[in-house]
């Protein structure tokens, strides 16, 4: 009734209208600047994984009570009958399959997350109040939420962000500069997780050779250091040995190395013993190495050659080119004392172009997915 009444009125003001309308809209474009752009639609995939991480050279112990102490965050934050399953993945493990696992030390781990058919909240609300409980309650732990569903994987190529900061140089200088910048990203608006994957301080041991002691029995760096990986991480990854089962048909893997319970000083380390090829002349590690703590990296990627650390950067929202134009400011703005350092940005999915101006030596390169390339 009032809908009719309100239709002939208008009839009847053709003109203002149309004047109020274009008036209308005209407005409304000022809020053109205001918008957001996402490149796709969120799906909920009814699922989330956590990449925590925390301090480096913590042991594999206290890291299985911090994921635990997640795990039960999640079932604090998460109604039983939405929650399906968790199920967490701690450390790594000498050999092959530790190229498969997001894992790069004892110190890590990635928490998987299910819901049930039917929940009443989104996978992204969880994810939220998940990260905000994480927050609070485990400062010290550096986590990353990703939804871990096909669409993402998708879009960025495997990746699990969409913008992924790459800090490439001739040394380990810029594992210090990703975390410069990483801090300062995270300060920024829309910003929902920063990771950094490499650890560049984590506790060590340098094995510098006595070369001429080592020559004098007749042992080369390659045979001290071939003794060493096989008495503590099993002859696997130097010379494979198999097994297979006339019964079965199957293989198994034969690997020997010395048991964890023997390995637990310094004084245990030095006292391997080391035999050369020809088997003449037997002595122990600590007469030709010198056995000195250092920093080192967790694991070490590389992009042309040169060694890269990654800046993985998500966003809160679904506003992903405002984040990526306030990330390559941050970019361009921050100065690097390592003359050798660059910094590549690479967004994912993307006509994006950031408004940058290019300070220095720090090319900022965008690189779309049609011509990306992974980094192994």
């Amino acid at each position: 009734m009032h809908y009719d009444i309100a239709v002939r009125k208008s009839l009847f003001r053709p003109a203002a209208i149309v004047i109020g309308v274009l008036g209308v809209f005209l407005l409304s474009l000022g809020l053109y600047p205001l918008l957001g752009l996402s490149f796709f639609l969120r799906t909920d995939p009814s699922q989330f994984v956590i990449n925590a991480k925390t301090p480096s050279g913590t042991r594999i112990e206290p890291a299985d009570e911090y994921v635990a102490h997640i795990e039960q965050d999640i079932r604090n934050v998460i109604p039983g009958k939405d929650l399906g399953m968790i199920v967490s993945n701690i450390g790594t493990t000498p050999g092959f399959s530790a190229i498969y696992s997001s894992n790069s030390g004892p110190h890590t781990a990635f928490i998987q997350v299910s819901l049930n058919k039917g929940h009443s909240k989104s996978s992204f609300a969880y994810m939220s109040l998940g990260r905000s409980k994480l927050r609070q309650v485990l400062p010290e732990i550096s986590t990353y939420f990703q939804t871990g569903g096909l669409v993402d994987v998708v879009v960025n190529p495997g990746l699990p962000a969409p913008i992924d900061i790459q800090v490439s140089g001739n040394n380990l200088k810029e594992a210090s500069a990703a975390v410069v910048l990483a801090k300062k990203i995270r300060a920024l608006d829309g910003v929902g997780d920063v990771l950094i994957p490499q650890d560049g301080d984590y506790p060590g041991l340098n094995l510098q050779v006595n070369r001429e002691m080592a020559g004098r029995l007749g042992l080369s760096s390659r045979e001290v250091v071939n003794n060493v990986m096989t008495a503590l991480t099993s002859n696997a990854m130097i010379a494979p040995n198999s097994w297979d089962d006339p019964k079965s048909g199957n293989s198994y893997l034969i690997a020997v190395q010395y048991p964890e319970s023997q390995m637990k000083s310094l004084q245990d380390l030095s006292q391997i013993p080391i035999r050369s090829h020809n088997g003449e002349i037997a002595t122990n590690l600590g007469a030709v190495v010198q056995i000195l703590p250092m920093k080192s990296p967790t694991e070490v990627d590389h992009y042309q050659l040169q060694r890269v650390n990654d800046i993985y950067v998500s966003p809160s929202g679904q506003d992903l080119c405002g984040l990526a134009r306030r990330v390559a400011h941050v970019i361009s703005s921050t100065p690097l004392q390592a003359g050798a350092l660059k910094i590549r940005r690479i967004l994912y999915a993307t006509d994006c172009k950031p408004d940058v101006t290019y300070a220095g030596r720090l090319p900022l390169l965008l690189q779309k997915h049609s011509t990306q390339t992974l980094t192994f």
